[in-house]
């Protein structure tokens, strides 16, 4: 019979088989007493646990020489079950001395900012029986301020509560910094950006936004948050979405700086748009850099200036007393804008301007323009023409 409070024994033992090979064995006994207490027989029972016994020997080998922190923690007892030697590395303090610490001893190793957090985030797991992942500080034994990131697991007793912790941890330090490098990029950036009085923006190869100042947020009245990430067809007509991105790709294939001038949807507004291709480490477009700058005072200026000087081109013309005429490159006149006889002469458009030239000086005229055109230079020459009815 069993007595209350006899407590069952279990011991890991290695036996020799009979061909000779050492094999590991678990064997749990309860002892059977009589009434003074003493113990007549024990019924035990035996299981081979060789190759468990191996595969755990494995897998501390492999927690034992990888690069995270990883640890068992029982939070019944409050002390570590296994701990494995990187940790000590990590903090700087002998492992035989970690192994008996308390929860306030690894507290203690917290940054002192990051305490609450961390007692927080632990708290949280312990109670909900979910795995939490942690980035905060420790402090090691010289002074040092390590970030570390660890990823914790519960697993819960007979009784549905936490019992055991089991935690991974690794040296994020060198993240750290590159993401503070990565944050003070982006503030210069920024910086840069607002201090462009034009709209500008980055956009990736695809045509995300990825960088937007102020200017660009005013333009579309829509914060940052909500432009970056998406593209002109997120925010323009499908018409106006496939210029600007037909634009882009122009940029990108090319590789070189391109200047566009166009007239905004409301028919006042003229834009000059700059873009610029961003090139990866290989040399190969990898986004757009763009300004939007409103040159609507600047079209107007330059409509005033042209009507200004065709005026004074075209008194210019009045007052003078020769023929005035344009040819294009296939020696067609294109346009007659004074006769000597003052006569309407549009029906000559679109002739060959020798057939105008009396046969006799045909060649000479043709010849003196031929070189004119050879040696960019203005020419004279002296012929007679015909006029409607063929007369010289």
């Amino acid at each position: 019979f069993h007595v209350t409070g006899v407590q069952t024994c279990a011991l890991p033992i290695c036996i020799r088989r009979s061909d000779g090979e050492f094999r590991w064995f678990s064997t749990r006994g309860i002892p059977n007493v009589d009434d003074q207490g003493r113990v007549t027989k024990w019924f035990g029972s035996t299981t081979e646990i060789h190759e468990l016994r191996e595969s755990r020997e494995r897998l501390r080998e492999v927690l034992e020489y990888s690069l995270d922190a990883s640890f068992r923690r029982n939070l019944l007892t409050d002390r570590y079950e296994y701990l494995s030697p990187v940790f000590s590395q990590l903090v700087g303090y002998d492992l035989r001395q970690m192994e008996a610490w308390s929860s306030g001893d690894i507290l203690a190793l917290v940054h002192p900012e990051d305490r609450a957090r961390f007692l927080e985030t632990r708290q949280l797991a312990i109670d909900t029986l979910q795995g939490r992942t942690l980035d905060y500080r420790v402090v090691r034994t010289d002074g040092i301020v390590l970030w570390v990131q660890s990823h914790q697991t519960l697993f819960a007793g007979p009784d549905g509560k936490a019992e055991r912790l089991v935690s991974s941890t690794q040296d994020i330090s060198a993240r750290k910094q590159i993401e503070a490098s990565m944050r003070e990029s982006e503030q210069r950036l920024r910086a840069l950006l607002d201090g462009i009085p034009d709209r500008a923006w980055l956009k990736d190869a695809d045509g995300h936004f990825i960088a937007v100042n102020r200017a660009q947020e005013q333009g579309y009245d829509l914060p940052a948050a909500k432009l970056i990430g998406k593209t002109i067809f997120d925010l323009r007509s499908l018409e106006d979405a496939k210029r600007v991105t037909a634009e882009d790709r122009m940029v990108m294939g090319n590789g070189t700086a391109m200047t566009f001038e166009r007239r905004q949807v409301d028919g006042d507004t003229w834009a000059e748009i700059t873009k610029v291709p961003i090139f990866g480490a290989d040399g190969k477009p990898v986004g757009i850099a763009g300004t939007w700058r409103d040159i609507t005072v600047r079209k107007a200026a330059e409509q005033r200036a042209l009507l200004e000087s065709e005026q004074r081109y075209r008194t210019l013309v009045n007052a003078t007393s020769q023929a005035i005429w344009v040819l294009d490159a296939g020696g067609r006149l294109s346009a007659i804008i004074k006769s000597i006889s003052g006569d309407n002469l549009d029906y000559l458009k679109a002739r060959n301007w020798l057939d105008l030239v009396h046969t006799d000086d045909r060649e000479g005229a043709a010849a003196a323009m031929q070189t004119a055109i050879r040696i960019k230079s203005a020419y004279e020459h002296e012929h007679r023409i015909l006029d409607r009815e063929g007369r010289t």
